[in-house]
This record gives C-alpha cells, sequence and structure tokens, in this order.
C-alpha cells in the first residue's frame, strides 16, 4: 500500500507519489477487455475502466484495488450482469507516471470504448486527465479521493472519503480514544508534506483537540528518537504515522525504547496481514477511508463471499474494499437510471443523480449527494479497526461513525 498519502491533502499527493509500498501481488502493464466470470446476460456488454499505479514508483501493493473490482465484476456476471448487461472490465497500468496515465486514459476511452471510469486509485494523477474525462463527460465513480476535483467537479463521485474527510476523520479516531493531544509524524522529504501539517492542525482544532506537535520523519534515519522525545515533551497521545510502511515500525519502536507508547494511528489503506504478527503494530488504530474488510458491517459479508469465491489470495485492506464499492454504486447507478438497454455514459450520470441526497448503499458508505452540475457533498464518515492480541478488532464497531 502506498504511504498516507490521501491524508496529506492534495497538495501533498505528488510528493507522496514517490513513497514505495510493500508488495502484496503483481502486475505487468496493461490488461485489457479482460471480463472476469461467466454471464448470463444476453445484452451487449458495459464497458467500464479501471486505471492505477499498478507498478513503478507507487508499488505494486494498489494490486488489491484491481482484485476487488474483478471480483465484483465477477459477482455481477455470475448473476446474469446489469439489466442483462454483463459487465467488461478494461484495466490500465500508467505506473505512476502522469504522461502515461493521460495515454492509458485515452486508451480507455477512445480504444476500449468505455462508458465510466470505476474504483480507480491514482495518487493524485487524476488531476492530469481531469480536463480530458470531463471533456469527455465520463463519469468517475469511486475509488481513492486524492486530489480537489472529488470534492469540486461535478463529473467525480467519491465513494471513499474525500482527501478533507480524510484527515478529519483520522485526527477524530485519537478522539474516540481519549487522546486528545494529537501528533502528526509526516515524510520529511516533501515540503508538502510539511505544509499538510499546517491543514492537519487546523482540523484538529475543529475538533476541540489539541495539536500537540508536528515532526518531520526521514525515511533514511537510523532511528527517530528525537521525534519521539518531541512528541513525548509535547505530551502528544496519540500519534498519526503519515510515514513510509517500512518506517512506520522503526518509528514506534524507536518510542517504545524511550518508554514512551502514545496510540499510533496509521492508514488502512497501507494494511498487510503480516501487521497481525509484528509486535510493533500491536495496540495500533488503523483508520480507514471506507468500509472495513472484515466485521459485521452493512454490506461487508457480501463483500467478503466474493473475495473468498473469485479471489481468494489477494490481500484485502481499505484500498480494495473502496474499488469494490465503486463497482457497487457503478451498478446502482444504471439500475437508477432507467435504461432498458445498453446505458450510455449520459444514462449513468442521470443515474447518479437520481440516487438521491444522502446515498449511502444501505448504509456502507458514508451518505453522498450527487447534484447536477456541483460537485458531491459527502457526509464526515470513518471506520476503525484496531490490532490487539494479533487479531483485526473493532474497537468501536464495525459501522460507520460520523460527525454531526
Amino acid at each position: 500500500m502506498s504511504t498516507s498519502w490521501r491524508a496529506l491533502g492534495a497538495g501533498a499527493a505528488a510528493a507522496t507519489l514517490a513513497l514505495s509500498l510493500v508488495a502484496c501481488g503483481s502486475s505487468s502493464g496493461s490488461s485489457s477487455g479482460s471480463t472476469s466470470g461467466d454471464s448470463s446476460g444476453a445484452g451487449d456488454p458495459i464497458k467500464i475502466g479501471l486505471i492505477g499505479s499498478f507498478s513503478g514508483p507507487a508499488g505494486t501493493g494498489l494490486t488489491a484495488a484491481k482484485l476487488s473490482e474483478m471480483a465484483w465484476v465477477s459477482s455481477v456476471n455470475d448473476t446474469g450482469g446489469i439489466n442483462g448487461h454483463p459487465v467488461q472490465l478494461f484495466v490500465e497500468d500508467d505506473g505512476g507516471d502522469p504522461a502515461k496515465s493521460v495515454s492509458a486514459m485515452k486508451n480507455l476511452v477512445e480504444k476500449d470504448g468505455v462508458v465510466a471510469i470505476v474504483g480507480s486509485i491514482e495518487f493524485g494523477l487524476e488531476q492530469a486527465w481531469t480536463n480530458y474525462v470531463d471533456g469527455k463527460k465520463i463519469p468517475v465513480i469511486g475509488g481513492a479521493s486524492s486530489v480537489p476535483a472529488w470534492e469540486t467537479d461535478p463529473n467525480f463521485y467519491p465513494v471513499g472519503n474525500s482527501t478533507s474527510n480524510v484527515s478529519r476523520m483520522t485526527a477524530y479516531g485519537g478522539k474516540l480514544s481519549n487522546k486528545n493531544n494529537f501528533g502528526f509524524a509526516y515524510c520529511a522529504e516533501y515540503p508538502s508534506c510539511k505544509q499538510a501539517s499546517v491543514k492537519y492542525e487546523q482540523f484538529v482544532k475543529d475538533l476541540g483537540m489539541t495539536y500537540a506537535s508536528g515532526q518531520g520523519v526521514p525515511a533514511s534515519a537510523p532511528n527517530y528518537t528525537s521525534q519521539c522525545l518531541a512528541f513525548k515533551n509535547a505530551n502528544a497521545n496519540s500519534i498519526f504515522l503519515a510515514t513510509q510502511p517500512d518506517v512506520t515500525p522503526r518509528i514506534v519502536s524507536s518510542c517504545k525504547a524511550q518508554g514512551y507508547q502514545p496510540l499510533f494511528i496509521v492508514d488502512s489503506a497501507t494494511y498487510l496481514d503480516s501487521y497481525l504478527t509484528d509486535p510493533a503494530f500491536e495496540g495500533i488504530l488503523l483508520s480507514s477511508e471506507g468500509p472495513l474488510w472484515f466485521g459485521d458491517g452493512p454490506g461487508t459479508a457480501d463483500y467478503t463471499a466474493a473475495m473468498k469465491k473469485y479471489q481468494p489470495t489477494a490481500q484485502q485492506n481499505s484500498i480494495g474494499v473502496i474499488s469494490w464499492y465503486g463497482g457497487k454504486v457503478f451498478e446502482a447507478a444504471v439500475k437508477a437510471s432507467g435504461v432498458t438497454g445498453k446505458p450510455t455514459s449520459q444514462n449513468i450520470t442521470d443515474g447518479l443523480h437520481k440516487l438521491g441526497p444522502n446515498f449511502d448503499l444501505g448504509g456502507s458508505i458514508a451518505p453522498v449527494t450527487y447534484k447536477a452540475g456541483a460537485g458531491a457533498v459527502q457526509q464526515s464518515c470513518g471506520w476503525y479497526a484496531s490490532i490487539q492480541n494479533g487479531k483485526l478488532t473493532t474497537p468501536f464497531g464495525a459501522k460507520r461513525i460520523c460527525l454531526n
């Protein structure tokens, strides 16, 4: 998974692109036109596109998004498609390169003929092709929301939390845990990461919490004693680690060596099953920008059953879940459109607008309102997990927790 780039804000997204992920799969180049699962639907296929940084600097950990959406496609096609039309998924890998991202998007639209982009994970590269898809009127649904377009562009339809909501709800995890003196550990290599600490300070204060300290964390440092002592002296009792996954356990170990053990908060997008056996991750709080991939939350049983059936070896985390629910929202939009034949991009857009105010997919996602001609309005909600005794737990329940 990535470093916690969503939580750093749109300005940091491009900078954090260079932060590598641990691998949980592999993707070599693009794979186009692969429809997962058999379909009894007799209609023409509905073509959708998925674009992501599945190789290159971003790392192959984002494969979770691709595999989850493939599982959704298989589950839909095995039950007759959408309104009798099978779904055909085209996947493009841009390798984390803006120019390749634009080229890949043009392939999806002009060569493959997709009617929507669904569940993509783009590390901020959306801004490279936003004007293009807007001009083509291709709706962009779901995926990780890492640029302002997800909050302001009428052609973008968020499913997981927008950037500002990710930041807000990450900090709220400290408040829910009664750890109200908040610290922020960020990548020291990029000025935009430091700038993000200013935004976090404001979010924390808005929640009635105290911003104890922000500390830059160089990935190449031999240890993080100085940062830990700075947090300790500032009385920080919760710290969000917006750092590379391999840096995270080193920070925790450095702090423990100083007899300092605050609540460490980690973005669940970086979660790997190996965390369960690493002592450094014991007791951490995972903050998720979308529904959890385990537990008894609304819709979770369908997700886990599909993954077990179609992608049994895939690493599961919030990145994959967001792509899955991007597919579910797309499906709801097609049905809401009322079209009886093969839907067009305009039909899908119309269907999204017909979903109504505070649409939440049966309680699964944060309530969101998609309005024609305006950016989406999304309620601030979060999901939280914790690692206790080597197991994933839900300290505040598996359902979403929303701010008033």
